[in-house]
């Protein structure tokens, strides 16, 4: 139904390391990422893991 309509241009992987889930980026500034908070925060928390760890 997504594809066929008009929201096609609003699907997304998501971004996450671990996760290939597929998700309608139903955002107002089609800014979406990742399929879900707890993906964003997995992700975002390794990140700072990785900048905190190369500091001198």
């Amino acid at each position: 139904m997504v594809i066929g309509g008009g929201l096609a241009g609003r699907l997304g992987v998501c971004q996450a390391a671990r996760c290939d889930r597929v998700y309608v980026d139903t955002s107002r500034n089609a800014a979406r990422q990742f399929c879900s908070t707890a993906c964003q925060n997995r992700a975002k928390a390794a990140a700072f893991r990785a900048r905190r760890a190369t500091r001198p």
